[in-house]
Parts: C-alpha cells; sequence; structure tokens
C-alpha cells in the first residue's frame, strides 16, 4: 500500500507489479467488506490475493529484471 514511500522505492515496485503501482488503501475496502458480511459465512478457508497481480507475474520477473533489480 503507497503511503508516502520514497520515491526510489516506488519506482523500483512499480516495475515488478503488473498493474505498474502500488495499491491505495481503498482498494482493499470490497475485500474485506466482503469478509465480514453475511456474503462469505460459508468460506472456511481462502487465500484472498491482493497484489496487482505481482504473484502471479513472479515467474516472469526472473526474465524481465535482472537479479539485482527484483525486490524480494
Amino acid at each position: 500500500v503507497f503511503n508516502n514511500h520514497p520515491e526510489d522505492f516506488e519506482k523500483k515496485l512499480s516495475h515488478i507489479i503488473p498493474m505498474g503501482r502500488m495499491a491505495d488503501i481503498n482498494e482493499y475496502k470490497g475485500a474485506i467488506v466482503f469478509l465480514c458480511s453475511n456474503a462469505s459465512t460459508y468460506m472456511t478457508g481462502h487465500n484472498l490475493i491482493i497484489d496487482g497481480g505481482k504473484t502471479i507475474w513472479r515467474w516472469k520477473q526472473k526474465k524481465i529484471l535482472p537479479k539485482k533489480q527484483l525486490l524480494l
């Protein structure tokens, strides 16, 4: 989540996120409302990943960016 991070950090991280930016705090609200609502009462477990596509794009990072540029 963007929280006035240094510009250098934000730029490097944005290069390894498919959406090209860090999340805004408001982008998590829908998931939080769902998990706290009756719509999720039958859920017993799940990984709800909200990361701008970074998780599924990880395999591409190694091909696109030199290792020294990866933020892992």
